[in-house]
């Protein structure tokens, strides 16, 4: 009976794990901080990436709570999400190479893809020999052929190597380029107000401890990678890279869910949209349906703390 305990995974209303009595865990109540969360971590990895690689990425989880406090005041789960997530590409999050960041937003660990995540994922595909994101200024030499044989010249001059090429803000473009293995050759160009429109539309943009906030010029690269990502031809061996730009693309909208076992996108979840505050958005719509079906003409009662708003 044990053994097919154990071979078993239930799930309760808060969608974590109930292992049986061999598990790591045995309740959801039990899935309480990060050591539960690695060993969750380290059970599901396995399948994807081999048991000692799964151990790796288990030990992480106690490596990030050591450097960011903020990470051990975390949802355990959303730990175990945005791991698996990380797992699901095969890239280590916050490492000094910066492929994949686990950003703390309140009590909601959350994952983000970074520039140099983009472009190993682009070499891993198999399809790509060079890929290259830069930004240009006003004191650079640059210019842009179009037509049947597309060109990008993009040359410092004296006067950009004063430049604090840092103020991302202040670039005039940035563009991404990438040689196929095919020796074809493509790019693409997106200019600051198409950049800005995108970081305007992201859920977080703003505040000290978010990606655009710590890594300008990275996420005005990432931008450009992720435009590119739309020209290069697809793998039949390795979908990492369009899993890692559809990704991000939907945690910009804020609306990237992660499933706690493979890691694979659920897409359409808002992150961070408490349970509760979903009870009661759907209880306060239940309430009015059912006065508008009584003919009451009374207004619904209101949702305490306005959560049904």
């Amino acid at each position: 009976m044990a053994d097919q305990e154990n071979n078993q995974v239930a799930t309760t209303d808060n969608n974590v794990p109930a292992e049986g009595a061999g598990g790591a865990i045995a309740s959801t109540e039990e899935l309480k901080d990060l050591r539960d969360a690695s060993k969750l971590v380290q059970k599901y990895a396995k399948a994807i990436v081999g048991n000692a690689r799964a151990a790796e990425f288990a030990a992480q989880v106690s490596i990030m709570a050591q450097q960011n406090p903020k990470i051990r005041e975390c949802d355990p789960l959303s730990v175990v999400k945005s791991m698996m997530a990380c797992v699901r590409l095969d890239l280590m999050p916050n490492t000094p190479e910066q492929y994949v960041a686990l950003i703390p937003y309140g009590r909601e660990l959350q994952f983000q893809v970074m520039y140099k995540g983009l472009a190993q994922l682009a070499y891993n595909s198999g399809i790509v020999n060079k890929i290259d994101a830069q930004l240009v200024f006003p004191e650079d030499d640059w210019s842009i052929e179009e037509g049947t044989d597309r060109k990008l010249v993009h040359k410092w001059t004296p006067d950009s190597l004063t430049r604090d090429r840092t103020k991302a803000d202040e670039a005039l473009f940035a563009y991404a380029t990438a040689v196929l293995n095919t020796g074809e050759k493509t790019f693409v160009i997106m200019t600051q107000s198409e950049i800005k429109e995108i970081k305007d539309k992201a859920v977080k943009a703003t505040g000290n401890d978010t990606p655009w906030a710590k890594w300008p010029t990275e996420q005005y690269k990432k931008t450009a990678v992720k435009r590119l990502t739309k020209l290069l031809p697809k793998s039949d061996t390795d979908n990492r890279l369009a899993y890692a730009a559809q990704a991000d693309g939907l945690q910009e909208a804020g609306k990237l869910g992660i499933n706690y076992k493979t890691g694979e996108i659920i897409e359409g979840q808002v992150v961070g949209d408490d349970k509760d505050k979903r009870r009661n958005r759907l209880a306060a719509a239940a309430q009015a349906k059912e006065q508008e079906m009584n003919g009451s003409g009374h207004k619904a009662k209101a949702v305490p703390n306005g959560e049904g708003n």
